[in-house]
């Protein structure tokens, strides 16, 4: 979509090209690895029968700044993402979080959510902190089933560590193992999520 909106943005501009000329007009100012030529095809049909702009010179020139600016910004946001990556590494609690085989912005979050894990004195504390912990909910002589957790902790924080958990079933060959073996144990077995 970048390279096509650099030189070809109006209807009226695509159109007056061939589709051929379009696609390597396209192609020329292309940097990535994946040519999304069905999709251009598309675009190209789209602007055979759109009325569109006949004066494209200002759209051009706005559409130009906006990408420029796009860039810019991304270029920003690879660079603060690279020092925020270089600062949790720094911290000593990245390694711990590390050797779990979680990813490291996911253990970034994880900290981040936790503060300083020496403030803990046992792991009940951070489940209370998420809200995990399972909460009965009873009215009367109703009683739910199966037990529900209470969710009056972080929600962030149980979020990330769900995913943290999907990611270390598909690389985690113990952590697997485990986790088949609480869903498929004949006494409570425990649903997928």
């Amino acid at each position: 979509a970048v390279a096509m909106l650099q030189k070809q943005a109006a209807a009226h501009q695509i159109g007056q090209l061939s589709e051929t000329a379009f696609l390597q007009a396209v192609r020329a100012d292309y940097q990535g690895s994946r040519f999304q030529w069905k999709k251009l095809g598309q675009a190209y049909a789209l602007a055979q029968n759109s009325v569109g702009l006949v004066e494209t010179e200002a759209l051009q020139l706005a559409i130009g700044g906006h990408l420029q600016l796009l860039q810019l910004l991304e270029r920003q946001m690879a660079t603060v993402c690279a020092a925020l990556l270089d600062t949790f590494l720094a911290l000593p609690e990245a390694k711990a979080l590390l050797s779990l085989g979680i990813g490291a912005v996911s253990a970034a979050l994880l900290l981040a959510e936790i503060g300083d894990p020496a403030a803990f004195s046992n792991a009940k504390q951070l489940v209370k902190l998420a809200g995990i912990q399972p909460s009965p909910n009873q009215s009367g002589k109703k009683t739910n089933s199966p037990t529900p957790i209470s969710r009056k902790g972080r929600p962030r924080l149980r979020t990330i560590l769900y995913f943290a958990c999907l990611r270390l079933v598909q690389t985690d060959e113990a952590f697997a193992a485990y986790y088949h073996h609480l869903q498929q144990r004949p006494q409570n077995p425990l649903s997928p999520m």
